[in-house]
C-alpha cells in the first residue's frame, strides 16, 4: 500500500524522482534546513585525482562555518541504484584521492575561488570566521571530511554498506510528497536534519556605512579614514558619500558615469572596487584580482570593474596609484 501523508485533511502521496538529477534539485533547495544555517553548499564537482590517477567527482561539498566548523562530502542516491557500484565505489575512490595533498589543495583552491568571487558567500563567511579565509579552509581540509549520503529511501543494504566506509558517515532519508490530484507543484518534504542544534541568530552585520565602521576592527577603521582623507586631498573636483554600507567617490558630480572608487569594509581589510580602462590599466604588483565584475558599480564607459584588498597602511601608496587610474578613466 502506498505511503500517504495527511496535512490538515489534505492528502499527499509519495513521489519518486525520475532520476538522480531531479532528486538532487529537490534536495539542494533545502541545504540550509538539512545542514543548518551556518552551512555553504558548493556544486563545483572538481576532478579529484590521487597521484596514482584514481579520480572521483563528489556530487557536492558542504562547509559548516559555525563554532565547530567541518566539511561534508555529499552523495545523492536513489534506492534503485546498485549500492556497491554507485556509493561504495565512488566514495572509495574519493577516499584514495583525498590521501593526496594535491587533491586537498585542489579542493581548497576551488572553494576559495568560489567564495571570493561570490559577494554574498564572501560576506557570509567573513561574518562567521576570524582570520584569513584561505588558511581557514586549509586547516579545515587538513582533517578527513564527513560523508552525507542523501537518499530517497534508506535501506538495510545501504546502511551496511555505508558502515564499511572509511568516513564518519550519515545517511539522510529525504522523501518528497506531492499533493493528490495536483501534482508536484504543491509538495512537502520529510527528512531529519544532520544536526538539531539551534540555528544561528540572524546576522548582525551592519547595513550602513557608519555601522560598518563600528563593526570593523580598529585598524581597518583607521585605514578607511586615511584612504578617504588622502583621496580628498590628492584628487581634484571629487564628490564622496556613503553608498548603503559602502563608501563611494565620484569625479566632479555624483552619478553612475562618474563613480571611480568604492570602499567595501571587511572585518580586517578593505575591498576597493575601481573602474579601469583595460587598454591602459597597469598593476605591476598584481594586487588586483583577475575577476572582472559585471554591473555592480561601473556600468558605463567601457570600464572594467575590478577589485583589490588592502589591510595595512604599507599598501596605501600603491592603492592610491590604482585608484588614480580609475579616476582618470571616469568621465
Amino acid at each position: 500500500m502506498a505511503t500517504l501523508l495527511l496535512i490538515d485533511g489534505v492528502k499527499y502521496t509519495l513521489y519518486k524522482p525520475k532520476n538522480e538529477a531531479e532528486f538532487e534539485k529537490l534536495v539542494r533547495e533545502h541545504i540550509p534546513e538539512i545542514f543548518g544555517r551556518d552551512s555553504l553548499y558548493f556544486d563545483i564537482k572538481p576532478d579529484l585525482k590521487s597521484k596514482a590517477g584514481i579520480g572521483s567527482k563528489p556530487d557536492g561539498i558542504v562547509v559548516i562555518v559555525s563554532n565547530n566548523p567541518c566539511v561534508y562530502v555529499v552523495e545523492y542516491e536513489l534506492t534503485d541504484h546498485p549500492v556497491f557500484e554507485h556509493v561504495i565505489a565512488q566514495i572509495s575512490k574519493f577516499n584514495k584521492a583525498f590521501e593526496s595533498h594535491e587533491t586537498k589543495d585542489k579542493i581548497v583552491e576551488a572553494i576559495y575561488k568560489d567564495i571570493t568571487n561570490t559577494l554574498s558567500k564572501r560576506e557570509f563567511v567573513e561574518s562567521k570566521i576570524k582570520g584569513e579565509l584561505y588558511k581557514f579552509l586549509k586547516d579545515l581540509f587538513s582533517s578527513k571530511p564527513k560523508l552525507a549520503v542523501i537518499v530517497n529511501e534508506e535501506t538495510e543494504n545501504l546502511r551496511e554498506a555505508v558502515e564499511s566506509l572509511p568516513f564518519e558517515s550519515t545517511i539522510i532519508e529525504f522523501k518528497t510528497f506531492e499533493r493528490e490530484k495536483v501534482g508536484l507543484s504543491v509538495h512537502a518534504h520529510l527528512f531529519k536534519p544532520v544536526s538539531l542544534t539551534p540555528a544561528s541568530p540572524p546576522s548582525t552585520q551592519p547595513v550602513g556605512w557608519q555601522e560598518m565602521l563600528e563593526w570593523s576592527s580598529e585598524s581597518t577603521r583607521e585605514l578607511a579614514k586615511t584612504i578617504i582623507s588622502r583621496i580628498k586631498t590628492e584628487l581634484k573636483d571629487i564628490k564622496h558619500k556613503p553608498l548603503g554600507k559602502h563608501y563611494a567617490f565620484y569625479r566632479e558630480k555624483v552619478g553612475s558615469k562618474t563613480i571611480f572608487a568604492v570602499l567595501m569594509l571587511r572585518k580586517n581589510s578593505i575591498a576597493v572596487r575601481i573602474g579601469v580602462d583595460p587598454k591602459t590599466f597597469r598593476d605591476e604588483e598584481e594586487l588586483v584580482e583577475e575577476k572582472v565584475y559585471k554591473g555592480w558599480f561601473f556600468k558605463y564607459g567601457g570600464r572594467q570593474e575590478r577589485e583589490f584588498r588592502i589591510s595595512d597602511k604599507e599598501q596605501l601608496e600603491y592603492a592610491l596609484k590604482l585608484i588614480k587610474q580609475s579616476y582618470d578613466a571616469a568621465s
